[in-house]
């Protein structure tokens, strides 16, 4: 399963990575690799499924002799970018819950 190459989708997936945005960039790379799944289909007989998805995916997978007791599969967990480098803003009413005396000089 891929991100639909001209779906909104793609702009997302692509925004969530860090580094430099190029959407044109994930579109080819995307219809790249449906081709290759469209020649692995060719050369399996039909044994390989292609489907496209609207939504971000939040996981690559990929399974390695599925038939086999010795079968292994692989997971890699696509994150999201934070907008700041200090994360999500905490509320006004925030307070740490232990001082391990490294903000000495903050005023409370």
């Amino acid at each position: 399963m891929l991100v639909h190459p001209d779906g909104p989708a793609i702009e997302i997936a692509e925004n969530r990575m860090y580094g430099r945005v190029d959407v044109l960039r994930r579109r080819r790379d995307t219809l790249s690799n449906l081709l290759d799944m469209c020649e692995l289909k060719r050369v399996t007989s039909g044994k390989l499924e292609i489907r496209t998805i609207q939504n971000p995916l939040t996981y690559e997978a990929v399974v390695v002799n599925p038939a086999s007791a010795a079968g292994t599969m692989y997971l890699k967990h696509y994150v999201f970018k934070l907008m700041s480098p200090q994360g999500p803003s905490p509320s006004s009413s925030f307070e740490p819950q232990m001082d391990i005396g490294m903000n000495s000089s903050r005023k409370n």
